[in-house]
């Protein structure tokens, strides 16, 4: 009973065999969550109820339309899951959203191109400044304007999408945002280590249309559910799709271990440099058997 009021972390990475998992990551980390809770036995029911919390909160967040921001080990199989459900219904779905446009699908595809992200190192600017102003408040606020260009601009970015009907005048609003990104790039001191990443929008399952299939989780059957829509209904849906920013978690933890003198001079904590190795070494091992580190469309990844 403890695993299911705590915060319990569990890995299958050690369980599933790789190809497998992502071959049907939605059936196999289900199954493997029933069988492990099921099982009883010491350790499994706190793996079995870790990834039972992951699909609990992916859903609850689709239908409540907030942001799931995933911690470190629920990111991989997040990400997974999502990539999934994008490589199964892309190409149909694409093809319902150009029929609804009355485009091609070429031109769908170029409105989900990516578009790099690239923001200042917020994890030293903050302990800088905490470490020359000791004001904790101070120094979020501080983080908060350095990144105030970003946040209206994805804003405004999702509001244009809200209020617009055409694929065109969605194009124009993401090259506005992509201009906006361009300068935020070129705000970067010569010595800053950027945080790389996407802006893109989320391709997942819809709570109303999953409602429609006879199964929610049958993949393969939500394309066609989509298209029993009217094609104004398939518009708005494409265009209000929540903007995402997604960040390389894995270069972020290569930094930390850049920060440790400057966290001890503005904290005073210090940190054993091997408990972060073993942090990065088993999150990577994670990423590597789950997939990849960034959730991009199926047609543009990086290496």
């Amino acid at each position: 009973m403890v695993a299911m009021r705590s915060e319990f972390e569990g890995r299958f990475d050690h369980l599933i065999v790789a190809e497998t998992l992502q071959r049907d990551p939605l059936r196999t980390l289900g199954a493997e969550a029933l069988r492990s809770i099921g099982y009883w036995s010491s350790g499994a029911i706190a793996n079995g109820v870790s990834h039972l919390r992951t699909f609990i909160y992916w859903r609850t967040s689709a239908h409540l339309g907030i942001p799931f921001l995933p911690s470190i080990y629920r990111l991989p199989a997040y990400q997974l899951l999502t990539d999934h459900i994008r490589r199964t219904v892309q190409d149909r779905v694409y093809g319902i959203v150009a029929d609804a446009f009355r485009t091609t699908v070429g031109e769908v595809y170029e409105d989900e191109e990516p578009m790099p992200l690239y923001l200042p190192p917020a994890l030293a600017l903050f302990l800088d400044h905490l470490r020359t102003h000791g004001d904790i408040a101070a120094a979020v606020d501080d983080l908060r304007r350095r990144h105030r260009k970003l946040r209206r601009s994805l804003n405004a970015l999702q509001h244009t999408l809200h209020s617009d009907s055409a694929l065109g005048e969605a194009r124009a609003a993401r090259r506005r945002l992509n201009a906006a990104l361009e300068a935020l790039r070129s705000d970067l001191g010569p010595d800053d280590q950027a945080a790389v990443g996407t802006v893109d929008q989320l391709l997942d399952i819809m709570p109303s249309v999953a409602k429609a299939a006879t199964n929610p989780l049958d993949i393969g059957g939500y394309a066609e559910a989509l298209a029993a829509h009217p094609a104004n209904w398939i518009r708005s849906w494409w265009l209000r799709r929540p903007v995402r920013a997604a960040l390389r978690l894995s270069t972020r933890l290569e930094d930390l271990s850049r920060y440790d003198r400057l966290l001890y001079e503005a904290t005073g904590q210090y940190w054993d440099p091997r408990e972060l190795d073993e942090l990065h070494r088993e999150y990577n091992s994670v990423v590597a058997h789950y997939g990849w580190d960034n959730r991009l469309p199926a047609r543009h990844r990086e290496v």
